[in-house]
């Protein structure tokens, strides 16, 4: 009977959880990232973390949509957050926080990106509790990075973000990159089309990992493609 009354809870849990939000809500969210700069003795280099939403990301996105940042963050533009009195935009290791990115789908925009800014910008709720998300997000290792790459490849429908996606993968794990590049080559659709455009970047980001000299039969077969934007796309190589 325990068990039993268990599952009924677990299921009403995720049925709450899955029940239709107001636009922009964060049933929509499907990754968060954050970019760094790190310092070095060559100068600076950027880090691109990715995770699928958190308990804490979700949270500080409630907040934002309750600030005066809502209208920003809905239409997919940057939000300039004031950092808190006595705050710095930089993680315990010392790298800069460029940014945090919520990613979205269906009724989300595909990417909105909040900025630490200095405090003559007007503060907004969740700003720590984003500034904090950033910190988290500093720490998260490349294997997780590569699993919500991965779902965020799957599951965006912009194309932009899509080679995003593709681009934190590479960094993360070329193979895992490679793989969803792989995947949309394999599909066919009209020239002009949404996967058309995927098809050409997959193919853009298969030549910075190799091109013709790691996949020379898959690269002889896109040389002959049906959309000559992507014959293009392979064409010096």
């Amino acid at each position: 009977m325990f068990a039993r009354f268990s599952l009924a809870i677990l299921v009403a849990v995720v049925v709450a959880a899955g029940r239709p939000e107001a636009a922009g809500g964060t049933h929509d969210l499907v990754a968060v990232g954050a970019r760094f700069e790190i310092p070095s003795e060559d100068g600076p280099g950027i880090l691109t973390t990715l995770t699928v939403p958190t308990k804490e990301a979700i949270g500080a996105y409630r907040l934002l949509l309750r600030s005066e940042g809502r209208a920003a963050l809905l239409q997919g533009s940057t939000v300039y957050a004031a950092l808190p009195a006595g705050e710095t935009a930089t993680t315990p290791n010392g790298a800069r926080i460029v940014e945090v990115v919520f990613y979205g789908r269906r009724s989300r925009t595909a990417r909105s990106a909040v900025v630490f800014t200095d405090p003559s910008v007007t503060a907004l709720s969740g700003a720590a509790e984003t500034l904090a998300l950033a910190r988290t997000l500093a720490a998260v290792p490349p294997s997780v990075t590569t699993a919500a790459g991965r779902v965020l490849a799957a599951e965006t429908g912009d194309d932009l973000v899509f080679g995003e996606s593709l681009e934190i993968l590479i960094a993360s794990s070329p193979e895992a990159a490679s793989s969803e590049a792989l995947k949309v080559l394999a599909l066919h659709g009209a020239e002009g089309t949404s996967l058309s455009t995927r098809r050409i970047q997959a193919a853009h980001r298969l030549k910075a990992l190799g091109g013709a000299r790691v996949y020379p039969d898959l690269f002889r077969r896109l040389a002959e493609d049906a959309d000559p934007l992507v014959r293009a796309a392979v064409a010096s190589e």
